[in-house]
């Protein structure tokens, strides 16, 4: 199984920044990840509570046990050893994770410190960004202009400061109707 914890509300931020006015020039992207490690603490915390869900009786016939394999050290990836039981895994605590979960979690009990270098590896974010252009910071409250400049309007999932708890899609055509009704009423 993968174990997925959506964290609504974070607290590190990144940046996007325009390196140059060509267009076909990608933006300087950080992420910056856990760089606030309120962040960090609220990841590992959910993990603990999957995997303690996904190790009850209600969920036995739906978490895949862990596999015998004769597949050697040397040919199995790293990630994916965690999910056999054999020649190629017999690290500390692969007994006692009764399923696998790819990709393959630290050891546990892990420490803060193996945890952390996990998500570093393994974390990423959805594949909807938000905040990068937020209301009231960047773009005006009601109008949706960027701060600043005039004509220029920014209708996507940048304007949310916080990502909604479901699929963004249907807020953002919701937000891009009102701002093109607003819009072409302006220009009667």
């Amino acid at each position: 199984m993968q174990v997925l914890a959506l964290q609504h509300k974070t607290y590190s931020r990144g940046s996007i920044e325009a390196v140059s006015p060509d267009p076909s020039v990608p933006p300087s992207i950080s992420n910056n990840h856990y760089s606030d490690p309120r962040d960090f603490e609220i990841q590992r915390a959910a993990m603990y509570e999957l995997l303690k869900i996904a190790n009850t009786s209600a969920l036995s016939g739906y978490v895949d046990a862990k596999r015998e394999s004769s597949v050697p050290d040397d040919v199995l990836a790293d990630g994916l050893k965690c999910a056999f039981l054999g020649p190629s895994w017999r690290g500390r605590g692969s007994q006692d994770m009764p399923f696998a979960v790819l990709p393959c979690l630290p050891d546990l009990p892990a420490s803060n410190e193996e945890w952390a270098k996990w998500y570093r590896k393994n974390a990423i974010s959805s594949y909807h960004y938000f905040g990068t252009a937020a209301v009231g910071s960047v773009v005006e409250t009601g109008t949706f202009t960027v701060k600043g400049t005039q004509g220029l309007h920014v209708i996507d999932a940048s304007i949310f400061p916080n990502p909604p708890r479901v699929n963004p899609q249907h807020t953002i055509m919701a937000v891009g109707h009102y701002v093109g009704t607003k819009l072409a009423g302006q220009a009667r």
